[in-house]
């Protein structure tokens, strides 16, 4: 998959897909109503949304480019359709509650799909300069 990720017009690293911390220190919130799912480290940090060719937005801290959060607007309409390997595991953990072993089990598998597919669409990016 090539793509390109649109940086938001500030100076910012890029974003370091290859240090996501683990997954007990995310929380996951899916809006049903607007088939968004929402993925922040905890506690939440200061951050810019960069969208990552039109599949998502990474949420990265501008001062280090950590990824902090993600966003993901038509998950299951779109993004698990496009996606399947991660579909299965999706619909065990969203019947359980948010602490429990299929969830962190989801997010290990989420946050893994995420370092293989979309890490390579920044590695060749510089930051942007910031605007005059």
């Amino acid at each position: 998959m090539a793509g390109k990720v649109e940086l938001p017009s500030a100076e910012i690293p890029r974003p370091r897909f290859d240090a996501l911390p683990p997954p007990d220190l995310w929380s996951v919130k899916y809006e049903r109503r607007s088939d968004t799912l929402h993925i922040q480290t905890t506690p939440p940090r200061a951050a810019l949304a960069v969208d990552v060719d039109g599949e998502f937005w990474v949420r990265v801290d501008p001062s280090n480019g950590d990824v902090v959060g993600f966003e993901i607007e038509d998950f299951q309409r779109a993004f698990l359709v496009r996606h399947p390997d991660i579909a299965a595991s999706w619909r065990q953990a969203r019947r359980k509650s948010g602490q429990s072993p299929e969830w962190r089990d989801w997010l290990a598998t989420f946050l893994t799909f995420i370092r293989r597919q979309f890490a390579d669409r920044v590695a060749g990016q510089q930051p942007l300069p910031k605007p005059m």
